[in-house]
Formats: structure tokens, sequence, C-alpha cells
């Protein structure tokens, strides 16, 4: 895998210190539900959980695009 750039490094900073920066929660906390405009009734515990798996998703499009870029692929849609 190549080096991490300074942009990518940074993204991967702020994501980790959003995660750390949420207070602990209480199980009752966790379990709240609110609704989502498309995703529908969810907990708080599965929003923050869709919420790393988006910001994943995210990184992993960073990585895969510089490694088009520093390769010479096309760059993906």
């Amino acid at each position: 895998m190549p080096p991490l750039s300074q942009r990518t490094a940074s993204a991967v900073v702020v994501a980790f210190m959003m995660l750390i920066a949420l207070p602990p929660l209480s199980a009752a906390q966790a379990m709240r539900v609110g609704v989502h405009p498309l995703f529908g009734a969810q907990s708080v515990a599965e929003m923050i959980g869709f919420f790393l798996v988006h910001e994943g998703h995210h990184l992993y499009m960073i990585m895969t695009r510089l490694g088009d870029k520093r390769s010479g692929a096309p760059a993906a849609p």
C-alpha cells in the first residue's frame, strides 16, 4: 500500500478524533431511536455504526483514487 498523503492522513485523523470525541453512552442512550430521512428508524448505536462504515468507504475511495492516480490508471467514476 502506498504511503498516505498529507490530506489522506488528515482525513483519517479527523475521523478518529470525531469517534473518540463521542461521550460514553449508557445502554438506554445508545438504544434511543431517531428517524433518518432515508433509512427510517434507527438507534443511536446503529447511526454511529453506519457513520463509521460510511467514513471507511470514503477513506477507501480516497486510497483507491490515489493509487489510480499514481499508477496512471483512468480515474474511477
